[in-house]
């Protein structure tokens, strides 16, 4: 038996023993996965060649290349490109990538072959044999970089380091004397080595700079990307190590599991790392964070600052997968290669994300409260309260309700009330949890209603003592001072779907349901006026430090109400959607919008606000947002797929524009240097993809031919049909997460003119058209003058005959007139008579061959026939002839005779009868 003194010692001994067993197996909270950014995950599935992935690079293009041991592949964010031995790559395994000024993508595969991409083509590169010849297929390429001038450098495992400059008789540097069997080449950030490296007892011998310096010629060594630090791999005999030099400057070397911190050539300190660290797989972010991938099934190592590395302070994730790189893009997109996973991207590794994965019972996260500064309360879907230390992320479940508690296995809402340190649900009763156990408030309540339990959303201003809630047919009040109801609507005969309600700090209660806003006065629900036009269900309500109320509407949007000022935001504002599902306010007065669609973040500015919209392309776990809460400098967001600690992300004010992949006519693919297509070429097929790869196949584009109206499409082609000939320019633009359009990328091309369109055939159709048409006027000019000489040759045939009727009468006429004076003895008339006979017969005969004849002509023939006509009616008659002086009578023309058959007329039927003296007047007249 011990004394009592010793059994005090003993116990004493006993329970630091049991402390230390106790510290020795609780492990370090910070290597606990107790939450994790967002991964995407990119597979063989997804068309990787392999999931044994070597090395990522972007190139100046914006597309990812990816080198497997099946080849290498090319992505744009929708789909890989993959190249392999049909495609020229004779040695699929590939170690590294880099691209040269030239934006040739140059391939090191595992024994040291090199390979470029120009052109959609794989070529072989020319100095393959002279590296065939050291390396003779049994040393592998340990590092590879080429520098601005296009010299290309690789070190090769037992070998050194070859040296290809542009132009130039090829070089193999290989370890000398001085350094034993390594050779170490150095300079700003950039380490290269051969297989041997310097051991840690060798380092301060290792004189970079006197290799660097005595090289011919002098080598100047860069970054892989302008990205990140890359680190270099130096091997020693026995095991691998690396160097890096880290952001802030500090050298350091990894040999196996071990980490040395390297001063002037002396170890400042080491650390034991649980797994070798990848050559590739070390980097540091812009933030400060360290970022190491670790071999063997360790996943991804995250230290929240370079102090952490000698205590090791870090989050693990990717447990179980082997990285072998982890690649910053110009995005600040993290891409971490695996060597049986495939690659996994990143958008933001700030981002904190919890979820099912990392302990949260589901990933429906319903509502979520702050305890305290360190603690986060959050309700799930599936009715279990969970509790989150935020110092180590850790998740600790609260006791299930009570059977003698009814609920409905859904927490709508978390309250937690400071004044009598109660943590209050909404989960169809009244609930609150408080030194270990749930309790309950029941009654009073209606005939017929069982209980008037929360069932929605539920509020507790800090200044007040009571806390309201909804549910499906009511709203009430409990006082958290006596615990018991102290209002329900049902009793007041107001039967509602309610869905909040809100003490504002001026005292007077609102209430938001299916019809809208309305004040509680006494026992009744009042409109205000004000709301009339935007009267609809009513989500969620808030208020600001000025007492402004925030109404969340399903279809109106925001709207902010104080006094008789109004304003609405709306999608034309810039929020997320005008079906709002909850709303926060922080203390500084910004307003957090959740929708289904995302999430929108309203900040006061001078005039108005400034609001920006965030989704899943911004890290978001989900873009149904249930509900968000702050305190001081946190934020935490609630979705449907996970909870997450809100960074906001960098605000991305460029966007790349997109890249004309190709272009098709009629269906047939044509090289983007073929502008210009004949008439038949006339519908064209634009490919185009823009490389964001945060946007997961969703990119917005709009396009458009010429001036005319943007077309918007997530589609990453446009077809056009039957266009018509002229010149166009095809624009296309693509919008990045934040909403920036980005430069148009441009085609101009031409189509050309039909050759029945063209001015040469228009032209001879219409010089041919006028030949026709002249010839057509012709023939009916012609036409028209045969049917006038035709009328004139029956008008002439017409006069003919008239006169072959007129003249053989008057000859008659005559030659009886004369034989009348020979019989009575007159000879002196019949001579008269028959001498004028002779003149007129001469001037009728002169006369009937002309067609026409002139007025003093036919006056002359009238006079002599009128003369005979007096001597054989023996001046019975007087006649006169007149000729209108406006008539030139030598120039104007008649037909000939034409006028005699009248004035024989006149003659034979007027005078023949007449017993007096007769008088015959001719005129000419117009």
């Amino acid at each position: 038996m011990h004394s009592s003194p010793q059994r005090k010692q003993y116990l004493l001994l006993l329970g630091w023993l049991l402390l230390i067993g106790i510290a020795t197996i609780v492990p370090n909270p910070s290597l606990a996965q107790t939450h994790h950014p967002y991964f995407r995950n990119y597979t063989t599935n997804d068309g990787l060649p392999s999931p044994e992935v070597h090395y990522c690079l972007e190139d100046s293009q914006g597309y990812m290349w990816f080198a497997t041991d099946n080849g290498v592949s090319r992505f744009d964010g929708y789909t890989f490109k993959n190249f392999g031995p049909q495609e020229g790559l004779k040695n699929p395994v590939i170690f590294h990538l880099q691209e040269d000024s030239q934006g040739r993508i140059w391939m090191a595969s595992m024994y040291g072959a090199l390979y470029y991409y120009e052109q959609d083509s794989i070529y072989a590169f020319e100095h393959n044999s002279y590296i065939e010849q050291y390396t003779q297929r049994n040393s592998c390429s340990t590092d590879f970089y080429i520098n601005e001038g296009d010299t290309i450098y690789m070190s090769c495992q037992a070998q050194g380091i070859f040296l290809f400059p542009p132009n130039a008789t090829p070089q193999l540097l290989q370890p000398t004397n001085r350094l034993g069997s390594s050779l170490s080449l150095s300079l700003p950030n950039r380490w290269i080595t051969s297989f041997h490296g310097c051991t840690i007892e060798q380092l301060a011998e290792c004189d970079a700079t006197y290799l660097t310096n005595n090289l011919q010629p002098p080598l100047e060594i860069v970054s892989d990307t302008p990205y990140f630090v890359q680190p270099l791999p130096i091997k020693t005999e026995k095991s691998s190590a690396n160097w890096t030099k880290s952001l802030l400057g500090e050298l350091f070397h990894f040999k196996a599991q071990n980490l040395y911190q390297i001063e002037n050539g002396q170890v400042i300190w080491s650390q034991y790392f649980p797994s070798n660290i990848a050559q590739k797989a070390i980097t540091t972010t812009v933030e400060g964070k360290v970022l190491m991938g670790t071999l063997t099934n360790k996943g991804l190592l995250i230290f929240n600052k370079l102090p952490d590395l000698k205590k090791l302070g870090y989050q693990q994730y990717l447990s179980g997968k082997s990285i072998s790189q982890i690649f910053r893009d110009s995005k600040d997109g993290y891409w971490i290669a695996t060597l049986e996973h495939g690659v996994f991207y990143c958008p933001n590794i700030e981002q904190v994300i919890i979820d099912k994965s990392t302990g949260l019972s589901t990933d429906y996260v319903a509502a979520i409260a702050f305890k305290n500064d360190s603690t986060l309360l959050i309700g799930m879907r599936d009715g279990i309260l969970q509790k989150l230390d935020l110092s180590y992320y850790q998740l600790t479940n609260y006791p299930k309700f009570s059977n003698n508690i009814r609920v409905r296995h859904i927490i709508y809402d978390v309250l937690y009330d400071d004044k009598n340190e109660e943590i209050w649900v909404s989960t169809g009763t009244n609930a609150y949890f408080k030194k270990g156990q749930w309790k309950q408030i029941l009654g009073p309540w209606k005939e017929g209603y069982q209980h008037a339990g929360f069932g929605k959303r539920i509020t507790k201003q800090a200044h007040s003592d009571f806390i309201w809630g909804g549910n499906t047919s009511n709203f009430a009040t409990i006082s958290t001072d006596k615990k018991k109801i102290v209002f329900n609507s049902l009793n007041a005969d107001i039967y509602e779907r309610t869905l909040v309600v809100w003490e504002a700090k001026d005292g007077r209660i609102w209430v938001g349901n299916t019809r809208g806003l309305f004040e509680l006065q006494d026992t009744q629900l009042i409109a205000p006026s004000i709301l009339s036009s935007y009267q609809t269900r009513v989500e969620d309500l808030a208020e600001l430090t000025d007492g402004t109320l925030v109404i969340a509407t399903k279809g109106n949007g925001v709207l902010l109400w104080k006094g008789e000022q109004l304003q609405q935001f709306t999608v034309q504002e810039g929020i997320s959607s005008n079906m709002i599902e909850n709303v926060h306010v922080d203390e500084s007065d910004q307003i957090w919008v959740g929708t289904l669609e995302g999430l929108t973040v309203m900040t006061p500015q001078d005039k108005g606000y400034e609001i920006k919209k965030y989704t899943i392309w911004h890290g978001l776990p989900s873009n149904e947002i249930t509900q968000v809460r702050s305190r001081k400098d946190q934020v935490w967001v609630a979705t449907t797929k996970g909870l997450l600690k809100w960074e906001t992300p960098k605000f991305q004010q460029t966007s790349s524009p997109p890249i004309l992949k190709n272009w098709k006519v009629n269906n047939e693919a044509q090289p983007l240097t073929k502008t210009h297509l004949a008439p038949n070429q006339n519908s064209p097929r634009f490919d185009f993809v823009a490389t964001n790869y945060k946007i997961d196949q969703e990119i917005p584009y709009r396009l458009r031919l010429n001036d005319n109206d943007w077309t918007y499409t997530t589609n990453t082609s446009i077809d056009y049909v039957q266009l018509a000939s002229g010149e166009y320019q095809f624009d296309v633009q693509a919008q990045n997460e934040d909403g920036i359009w980005s430069p148009s990328t441009t085609f101009s091309f031409s189509i050309g003119t039909p050759f029945w369109q063209q001015i040469w055939f228009i032209l001879l159709c219409s010089l041919l058209f006028g030949l026709l048409a002249y010839r057509i006027f012709l023939n009916r000019l012609h036409q028209i003058e045969n049917e006038n000489q035709t009328e004139r040759e029956m008008v002439e045939l017409q006069q003919a005959a008239l006169r072959a009727q007129i003249n053989p009468h008057f000859i008659f006429n005559c030659l009886n007139s004369i034989q009348h004076f020979i019989a009575n003895n007159e000879a002196s008339n019949a001579n008269r008579y028959l001498a004028q006979f002779a003149s007129l017969i001469r001037g009728i005969l002169r006369s009937s061959t002309e067609q026409k004849i002139s007025i003093v002509a036919d006056t002359e023939l009238l006079k002599n026939y009128l003369e005979l006509e007096q001597l054989r009616f023996k001046d019975q008659f007087q006649f006169s002839i007149e000729v209108d002086a406006s008539i030139d009578k030598f120039e104007t023309m008649i037909p000939s005779l034409i006028t005699q058959p009248y004035v024989e007329n006149a003659i034979k039927h007027g005078l023949a009868d007449n017993q007096t003296k007769g008088q015959i007047w001719i005129r000419y007249q117009i």
